[in-house]
């Protein structure tokens, strides 16, 4: 086999887009039957796995493409996020990965990762997914295709072309790991702006990247300490403090329930509410949420499920008050965090509630009524 063919369609990608060939340069480059044509895994650094069989049946421009398309896949951290989404699915045995590639979940999966990507490559090779076979909008992220193909008939149809099953396979995502490849990712994007071609795409895709979601544990924890619930649960694990070994111990379990408002009133930008779901995403691996969307009203409320995606209700006028007469009502809430940007009609007529709030704020605005701590919230509008 000519594996000369992956280093000349690097050398082509070069000159078309050269952030993607310095990532491909931070890769460990594995050859590989397994997969169907290439594919993308993290184990201690990134590795591009090419089945070179399969590569060489392709044109020279198609194997750019699809070099490209991987990349895309790191770019996005996409292997990670779709562990999160469906951690299931991707299973880090052999035998749990092929008894879920064939999966219903497996395929969406498969093909909103694909359609976050694909409008942005020219030349891919035939069966390639792209947004306009399904009657979708280019440019969204992995999650919005995700949700909106789920109902979708073209999909029953797919024949596909890129399989990321070799995902299953990547390492957990250490913060060791995670800095690992921000370093790769970074170290491309050095040596591209020293050549001058750098592209605000690429400068927004590193950007997303490189973005820290907030410490929500600590945020948790600093406004709503005083209000948590210890359960105290027996174990056998944990040795009883009075009577030894014979008998089980106790072990605290602390509860935290957080009502969580979303302002979906028209002043707040799609890019924030995006930002807002993000967080209450990652915010949910520490507590039990409720979350209401509300304007000028009340719009939808739900337990947040971190498994499935939600579409934004309002973009009307914008009252607080409303959402917090909702939490009123609910016994157990340990605290209340408003997202919003702060702007609403009925700031002096928003009443101190029983239990602590933490406005968590976009821009410079102060927070809307004399109570409440206040974290603000940095917006990264990059789609990805």
């Amino acid at each position: 086999m000519n594996t000369d063919i992956v280093s000349q369609a690097v050398v082509k990608l070069f000159e078309t887009k050269r952030f993607y060939a310095e990532v491909l340069l931070q890769m460990d480059r594995l050859f590989n039957k397994s997969v169907p044509i290439a594919g993308v895994c993290i184990k201690d650094k990134i590795q591009l796995h090419i089945n070179l069989e399969a590569f060489e049946k392709l044109s020279p421009k198609e194997r750019v493409a699809v070099l490209e398309h991987e990349c895309g896949h790191i770019l996005r951290d996409h292997i990670y996020r779709s562990k999160e989404l469906a951690p299931d699915v991707y299973k880090k045995t052999k035998d749990d990965v092929q008894s879920n590639i064939n999966s219903w979940k497996h395929k969406m999966l498969n093909v909103a990762a694909d359609l976050a990507i694909n409008c942005h490559v020219r030349n891919l090779p035939e069966n390639s997914y792209f947004p306009k076979a399904f009657e979708l909008p280019d440019g969204e992220t992995m999650e919005w295709y995700l949700e909106n193909i789920k109902n979708n008939n073209k999909f029953k149809d797919i024949n596909e072309f890129d399989d990321h099953a070799i995902w299953a396979e990547s390492d957990e995502a250490s913060d060791m790991l995670k800095e690992k490849v921000r370093q790769a990712i970074n170290n491309a994007a050095l040596k591209t702006r020293a050549a001058g071609r750098m592209t605000g795409e690429d400068e927004l895709l590193v950007s997303r990247f490189n973005h820290k979601p907030k410490d929500w544990k600590a945020d948790l924890r600093r406004f709503a300490a005083r209000t948590i619930e210890d359960i105290r649960e027996e174990t056998r694990k944990k040795r009883n403090r009075r009577y030894g070994l014979m008998f089980p111990g106790v072990k605290k379990i602390e509860r935290l329930h957080i009502g969580i408002a979303i302002d979906t009133s028209g002043s707040v930008s799609d890019d924030a509410l995006c930002q807002f779901m993000a967080e209450i995403h990652h915010m949910s691996k520490y507590a039990e949420i409720t979350v209401v969307e509300a304007d000028a009203e009340v719009k939808k409320a739900y337990k947040y499920d971190p498994k499935k995606t939600y579409t934004i209700s309002g973009r009307g006028g914008t009252a607080y008050q409303p959402a917090f007469d909702y939490f009123n009502k609910i016994k157990d809430i340990d605290g209340v965090i408003y997202f919003g940007d702060g702007d609403c009609s009925d700031s002096e007529d928003i009443k101190k509630p029983q239990y602590p709030v933490l406005w968590a704020l976009i821009g410079n605005q102060d927070r809307p009524a004399d109570f409440g701590y206040v974290t603000r919230i940095e917006i990264n509008n990059a789609k990805v």
